[in-house]
């Protein structure tokens, strides 16, 4: 991760112990989701364009959602006349960021389909967004050759509109990068850029935010407004950007991204496959693909165990849970999930089990699966319904218990089902964490339904408990997504080695 930080202007007037107020702004930009591979270009991965947008909104989720999101253009990528293609792409963009609790603002890029067609696929922001007393202004330029742009008087007039009756602060939103002159390192920008940058003082807009420029522009102040450019989502590292303006002018910046750190071997010790279930489009040749993009070493493969051996009616009506495993079994598939692993996985994936467990607390593992198993972990997904609410926590601990005689090494989502029951897992917590180093699992840090707590991790990393990171990946867009993880751990203070840490 990356911080980078300037003072942009100081307030000619701070009342006496006023407290500054912040907005805080996500960027995207340059997704250029396309419909296959770039074959002129492989390094542009815009064929995970939903993916990679989709991955960003959900860590924008956990962090906890800032005031705004901004997708800063080129969302697709080509764009042709009657692509219809590509309004399905545009559209299935645009319904995520429907999705998203707080206000979008999306500008078209000189890739994507023109501002009329563009707008019916994404949701149209107004001429200006006001939030927290700062105006964000969105500016549609046309492109000019060299793919740069030029702002038009009638664009122009926004910043005089905004400003009209308006003491707060503006924003500036394009596509293209606008920069001083001898500034910045982008070959892109406007013919009338000193009109622009003229009209940005004049009004009082503080920040001007853009991208285009796929390698991004460090931020630069020029004594009255600072100019960014954001990297890009599509090209390594797959990068973002998180903004957080005070209203007395300071621009705190900095950039994140989808690769894992180099140096240390990552792996993602849950994730899901074909044959679970609950899966959505999980794909080992899609997987190999992100395991390179993404900087992941390998991955466990930790299929349900109880959706192996019954129907998916039975699994979901919970018969594993009530009745446990009998012969014959309602189905076995076992051996079709074993040949799927063999014939399109490679080392980097380990075929194992999400092993469930039943009312009896007995683990639903047959001598078959745990013959082929080269990963275990254990997933407690329901209680009893007839046990009286005061003694779940007691029956969750036996589960846990039973996981650790059987040998199995890491305990997945530790208080997920606790949490799920309504039922405050804090008290539970030493009693969790001391069972785990009794039988030496590792406790999962775990992402998928409920944000991992943090006081639990840390009680467990100082009673020595080895940690366990895994996405429980059922969609390809959580498959390798450790950067959650990683910053709780970093929260928490962790700064060490670690192989010192990790399962």
């Amino acid at each position: 991760m990356h911080l980078r930080g300037n003072r942009s202007r100081r307030p000619e007037k701070s009342p006496e112990g006023a407290e500054t107020m912040s907005i805080r702004l996500a960027v995207v930009t340059d997704i250029h989701y396309s419909g296959g591979p770039n074959r002129r270009n492989p390094g542009r991965k815009g064929a995970y364009g939903a993916l990679l947008l989709k991955r960003f909104l959900k860590l924008l989720e956990i962090e906890g959602w800032p005031d705004a999101v901004i997708a800063a253009g080129d969302l697709i990528d080509p764009a042709m006349a009657g692509d219809r293609a590509a309004i399905g792409r545009l559209n299935e963009l645009g319904a995520l960021l429907r999705e998203v609790p707080v206000p979008v603002i999306a500008i078209p890029g000189n890739h994507d389909l023109p501002p009329a067609a563009f707008y019916e696929c994404i949701p149209k922001p107004p001429e200006y967004i006001e939030i927290k007393r700062t105006r964000i202004i969105p500016f549609l330029d046309p492109e000019r050759p060299g793919w740069n742009a030029e702002r038009l008087p009638e664009e122009l007039a926004k910043f005089d509109r905004a400003r009209s009756g308006f003491d707060g602060q503006l924003v500036a939103l394009q596509h293209v990068p606008v920069f001083p002159a001898g500034t910045g390192n982008s070959p892109y920008g406007y013919r009338n850029r000193d009109e622009i940058i003229a009209k940005m003082h004049a009004t009082g807009c503080v920040l001007s935010i853009s991208g285009h420029h796929h390698a991004g522009s460090e931020p630069f102040f020029d004594g009255k407004a600072t100019f960014l450019c954001a990297p890009a989502l599509c090209e390594s590292p797959f990068s973002f950007a998180r903004i957080e303006l005070d209203d007395n002018g300071t621009v705190r910046y900095e950039t994140d991204s989808f690769r894992l750190p180099d140096g240390f071997e990552w792996f993602d010790r849950h994730t899901h496959t074909p044959y679970a279930y609950c899966g959505e489009n999980m794909d080992f040749e899609a997987e190999k693909e992100l395991m390179e993009m993404f900087n992941l070493a390998g991955c466990d493969v930790t299929e349900h165990s109880g959706q192996l051996y019954f129907t998916k009616r039975g699994f979901f009506g919970f018969d594993w849970f009530f009745n446990g495993l009998r012969e014959p079994y309602a189905v076995n598939r076992l051996p079709d999930f074993l040949a799927y692993c063999r014939c399109f996985g490679d080392e980097r994936f380990r075929a194992g089990f999400e092993v469930d467990i039943t009312r009896k607390c007995e683990p639903v593992m047959t001598t078959a699966l745990r013959e082929n198993a080269a990963a275990l972990i254990g997933g407690i997904h329901h209680l009893d319904p007839n046990c009286p609410p005061g003694e779940l926590g007691e029956l969750h601990l036996r589960m846990i218990e039973a996981y650790g005689r059987a040998g199995i090494p890491v305990l997945a989502h530790p208080l997920r089902i606790l949490r799920k029951r309504g039922i405050d897992p804090e008290p539970y917590f030493d009693r969790i964490i001391a069972l785990l180093k009794t039988y030496r699992m590792a406790a999962e840090v775990n992402f998928h339904h409920n944000s991992a707590h943090p006081e639990f991790t840390r009680r467990a990393l100082a009673a020595g408990v080895k940690l366990s990171f895994g996405s429980d990946a059922h969609h390809l867009s959580d498959f390798g997504f450790l950067q959650p993880h990683i910053r709780l751990l970093r929260s928490l203070g962790f700064d060490g080695d670690w192989h010192d840490i990790l399962y």
